[in-house]
C-alpha cells in the first residue's frame, strides 16, 4: 500500500471450461417441427463484480455455469400466415453473480449458490396483410418465469427458496 492506493499486482484466473452443447430436431410436416437440446454454458465475471470496495480483487469469486434442458417447436399454418413457436426450459446455474451492496452506491459481486431457472416461452404472429407496398402483423408473446434460488446463503441470511430479484414472473406484450 503505497499513497493510499492498494497492491493490485499479482495474477489471478480461472481454470479452463468445456461446454457442450447437443441437440436434435425432427420436421414432421412441412410446417411443424420440433427441437429439443442440452447445453453447458458459463460466464466468468466482468472486471466491476471482481473489485472489493477498496479496489483489492475479490479472488473469491467465480464464474457462473450453468446446464440448460430445452424443448420446443416452431410451426406454421395457414400458408405461413400464421406462426407459433413455444419453447419449455428448465437451466440449472451454479455460482449466479449478484451484487451484494455494502455501502452507500457501493456493491460487490457474489456468487450465489445455486439457482433454478424454469421458464416457458411463447410467440403467435399472425399477417393479416400482405401487399407489395405494405404488410399489416400482429404478434403476442407470453413468458412464464419460475427462477428461484436453490441453495444460496449469504452473510447470514438464508435466500434459498426464494424467487430471483428483478425477475417478473409474467410477461406479456402484443403490437401490431
Amino acid at each position: 500500500l503505497t499513497d493510499g492506493n492498494p497492491d493490485q499486482s499479482g495474477s489471478y484466473d480461472f481454470k479452463g471450461m468445456f461446454s457442450p452443447k447437443f441437440g436434435i430436431s425432427h420436421v414432421f410436416t412441412e410446417n411443424i417441427s420440433v427441437y429439443s437440446n442440452i447445453s453447458h454454458g458459463f460466464s466468468p465475471p466482468s472486471t466491476a463484480e471482481t473489485l472489493l470496495p477498496d479496489g483489492l480483487i475479490n479472488t473469491n469469486i467465480k464464474p457462473e455455469t450453468g446446464w440448460n434442458f430445452e424443448v420446443g417447436t416452431r410451426s406454421s399454418f395457414i400458408n405461413n400466415r400464421l406462426q407459433l413457436n413455444l419453447a419449455l426450459y428448465k437451466l440449472d446455474v451454479r455460482n449466479l453473480l449478484v451484487a451484494r451492496r455494502t455501502g452507500n452506491d457501493q456493491f460487490i459481486g457474489v456468487n450465489a449458490g445455486k439457482t433454478q431457472h424454469n421458464g416457458l416461452e411463447f410467440v403467435l404472429k399472425y399477417q393479416w396483410l400482405q401487399h407489395e407496398t405494405i404488410s399489416l402483423n400482429h404478434y403476442i408473446s407470453y413468458t412464464l418465469n419460475d427462477f428461484k434460488f436453490k441453495d444460496f446463503i449469504d452473510d447470514g441470511n438464508n435466500f434459498s427458496g426464494n424467487k430471483l430479484t428483478g425477475v417478473p414472473s409474467n410477461l406479456l406484450n402484443t403490437g401490431i
